[in-house]
């Protein structure tokens, strides 16, 4: 019997499919630290800017998503019809953020092989972000930290490279 894995967040996923949900990043997601725009009083942002963890996978199996979505129990799915030409196929979009993206990682971790880097930087970030921000806000250091692993996830995201 295979090893299950347990997470506050996501529901106990057996090793092996452990294994699977690494290649599927590996190959079709992506690891990314967003940003999002709001009001600038709002907590977590400066500039009416935020930045948040977010991990993903873009394919055009339907199937693949779908089972994703099932093994998982949470992320968002969305239907995209690709460009103007007519030869491209649609294709489907699974999605976590922030802690629930933090925790499928550290479930995946051990089975990654292209993306280590970006899911070391992807959990120092979620790992330094703070709950409840405060009516303060975020300090100058707190916003620093948030705006350099954003230019550093993006250098490590560069295509081509």
């Amino acid at each position: 019997m295979a090893t299950k894995i347990r997470s506050a967040v996501l529901p106990v996923i057996t090793e092996t499919q452990a294994g699977y949900l690494a290649g599927i990043v590996d190959g079709e997601g992506y690891i990314t630290i967003g940003t999002c725009r709001g009001s600038k009083g709002a907590k977590g942002m400066r500039y009416g800017i935020c930045y948040r963890l977010l991990v993903g996978v873009n394919m055009t199996d339907k199937k693949v998503i779908d089972w994703i979505r099932l093994v998982t129990g949470k992320g968002t799915m969305q239907y995209r019809v690709n460009g103007k030409q007519q030869n491209h196929k649609p294709s489907y979009r699974w999605q976590l953020w922030a802690n629930q993206a933090a925790a499928f990682l550290r479930i995946v971790q051990p089975h990654i092989i292209g993306k280590t880097k970006q899911i070391e930087l992807a959990l120092r970030f979620q790992d330094a972000k703070r709950d409840g921000v405060g009516k303060r806000g975020l300090s100058a250091e707190e916003w620093q930290s948030q705006v350099d692993a954003h230019a550093m996830m993006q250098q490590f995201n560069k295509r081509g490279l």
